[in-house]
């Protein structure tokens, strides 16, 4: 009877072992595919963000001549009144 006990036993360890064993290579073969989601994403979110970028720092560059030659035009438009 123990020997039956220990033989059921062993067997229903090896199971959960191997339930567990592909539960665990289909967790990771998902990670690896949310991961690789995960990076494009990333890259075009990046992508976007240095673009986003770009524009701010021409504005920023612009924005004091732009401001300006808006009072420099105001001032002449009031001149010629």
């Amino acid at each position: 009877m123990l020997k039956g006990f220990l033989f059921f036993f062993i067997l229903i360890s090896i199971i959960f072992t191997l339930i567990g064993g592909i539960f665990g290579v289909i967790g990771s073969v998902l990670g690896a595919i949310g991961g690789l989601f995960g990076a494009v994403i990333g890259v075009v979110v990046g992508f976007l963000g240095a673009v986003i970028g770009v524009f701010a720092a021409l504005f920023g560059i612009l924005a004091p001549f732009l401001i300006f030659g808006l009072a420099i035009f105001g001032l002449l438009k009031l001149i010629s009144l």
